[in-house]
């Protein structure tokens, strides 16, 4: 039941950032795009570091006894949303540079012909595979790896540590205002290099280096999905809520894909193999990455 009630959550909540990107490249000001979708992603890393924190919180264990548990934690993180929905629903501006249209099934699939016929879209949306499995993969086996030995760390130090998200929040929104300066092809590229060495950081068995990485990882990591997705929406001739729908859908299957293949990697040998499929599917984004041009 546990998983029917997120997999159905998931196919809702898939299409609000397909939405807003959207609605960022058609309502803001075209040299201003990636610094919007900067602070779009940062707000990102503060719901990803709010939510870990607070469903650690509030399922923090004493005595040798969960406190809360994984219900109460749910319901915390719940009710923080649904008062966010609550804001935003009173607070978003309303479009004046949108027309609505009736779906038709030709115009749709017309469209989505056209945005995967792109090539640079194409690209750009194997980078987001490749960037969330890779960020999904890290942080999930993480925990894992820091309850086990020889770290044995309880359950609010974990939940702490992803404060890390932190870094994500100041990365999306510098690179996006580096992008609008200087181009989206450096940014990216070099934002994908940051990512793979915050993930080389983390092999040794060192709370402090896998503290470091994680942060030069967190901070490549929302950099890189920052400037990628703007680039869709930029670079979207038709339709560019769908172009943006077909990235996140790639996105996801990252997150679900490649996430559970690094399960394997890491029953397999642990954090070091995992870090080596991690590297392997940045490599991916990186020769994606140096393939495209503004």
């Amino acid at each position: 039941m546990l998983v029917a009630i997120r997999a159905a959550q998931g196919a809702a909540l898939a299409g609000v950032p397909a939405v807003a990107m959207a609605y960022l490249a058609e309502e803001g000001e075209a040299a201003s795009l990636g610094r919007a979708m900067g602070l779009y992603i940062a707000g990102n890393a503060i719901g990803g570091l709010s939510g870990r924190v607070i469903a650690g919180a509030l399922a923090v264990e004493r005595g040798g006894e969960v406190g809360g548990g994984w219900r109460v934690a749910t319901a915390g993180v719940s009710g923080v949303a649904l008062a966010c929905a609550a804001a935003f629903a009173l607070l978003l501006p309303r479009s004046e540079f949108f027309t609505p249209a009736p779906p038709r099934a030709g115009e749709l699939l017309a469209s989505l012909r056209a945005n995967l016929a792109d090539t640079g879209l194409l690209r750009l949306y194997l980078i987001g595979f490749a960037l969330m499995g890779t960020f999904v993969t890290m942080f999930n086996y993480l925990t894992f790896r820091l309850s086990a030995a020889p770290f044995r760390l309880p359950t609010t130090v974990i939940g702490a540590l992803f404060t890390v998200y932190l870094a994500g929040t100041v990365s999306s929104s510098v690179a996006g205002r580096l992008a609008d300066r200087f181009g989206r092809f450096p940014v990216l590229t070099v934002s994908v290099l940051v990512t793979a060495g915050g993930a080389a950081m983390t092999r040794p068995a060192s709370l402090p280096w896998i503290g470091a990485g994680m942060i030069v990882l967190t901070a490549g990591f929302f950099a890189a999905h920052s400037v990628a997705s703007g680039w869709v929406s930029a670079r979207a001739l038709v339709a560019p809520a769908h172009a943006s729908a077909l990235y996140l859908c790639l996105y996801y299957l990252g997150s679900s894909m490649a996430g559970s293949a690094g399960g394997v990697f890491y029953a397999r040998g642990g954090g070091p193999e995992t870090v080596i499929f991690v590297l392997a599917l940045l490599a991916v984004a990186f020769g994606s990455a140096v393939s495209l041009r503004d």
